[in-house]
């Protein structure tokens, strides 16, 4: 989420120095856990769980948490007024994200970038603030209807959840991101061309990086993940 803002930010300040240009942001499948992926569907552990296995120990968790400052970065950009919160954060439910990378894919094709955007950030404000589950149906279909898709529509994508649809079109876009040699999130893919690192960097920071792309005449390779992603030609 701290990420989103500022790629939100910079792309902002991109429109306004840049009116020429059109700038849309796509969302490629990662998985931060991909030994989830092959646990079953209900799977989920404590975010604390995870930490320490990652991290080889709860002293060694505690001491990056601190120095990472997570609440401390998600104040930088107003996300504490959303309950992003250490208390909050602590309480996180892991999962596999595969049901979730789905529906994105697919409300991105369906409904546009805007809408896609909407059920993202909605997503992960219950799994950050709220200890939502990423895999959970129930808690991705909640979302479903709060950024406003009813009726067919929302039949329409109960339908393709419930069925299991999209996942091929999940694990080819990681493999692709495997060959990339990205290990990390956010990582923005300018054009299909040129990447820049992994981690939240701030706006002003990829601002800079979006302008050495516009001004050293890069023209976009535009379908790095097109074809993958179910025919959404612009990524």
């Amino acid at each position: 989420m701290i990420g989103t803002v500022h790629v939100k930010n910079a792309i902002d300040q991109a429109e306004k120095s840049y009116p020429d240009w059109e700038f849309n942001l796509y969302r490629v499948p990662f998985l931060l856990e991909p030994g989830y992926a092959s646990k079953p569907e209900g799977f989920t552990e404590s975010h604390e769980t995870r930490m320490i296995r990652k991290f080889g120990s709860l002293k060694n968790f505690v001491s990056f948490r601190t120095s990472h400052d997570l609440p401390g970065r998600a104040a930088e950009v107003n996300l504490d007024a959303l309950g992003f919160t250490q208390p909050n954060l602590s309480k996180r439910i892991q999962s596999s994200t595969i049901n979730s990378h789905r529906l994105v894919i697919y409300i991105t094709k369906r409904f546009g970038v805007k809408k896609a955007e909407e059920f993202y950030s909605g997503i992960n404000v219950k799994h950050f603030t709220e200890s939502g589950i990423l895999n959970d149906s129930e808690m991705l279909l909640q979302v479903v209807k709060d950024v406003g898709i009813e009726g067919q529509d929302y039949v329409d994508v109960e339908t393709f959840l419930r069925e299991g649809a999209g996942r091929k079109t999940v694990f080819k876009s990681l493999e692709m991101v495997e060959r990339l040699g990205i290990h990390g999130i956010p990582t923005l893919v300018l054009g299909g061309k040129m990447a820049l690192g992994s981690g939240a960097q701030r706006g002003e920071d990829i601002f800079e990086g979006i302008k050495r792309f516009i001004e050293g005449g890069e023209e976009g390779g535009g379908r790095l993940f097109g074809e993958i992603l179910d025919g959404i030609d612009s990524i």
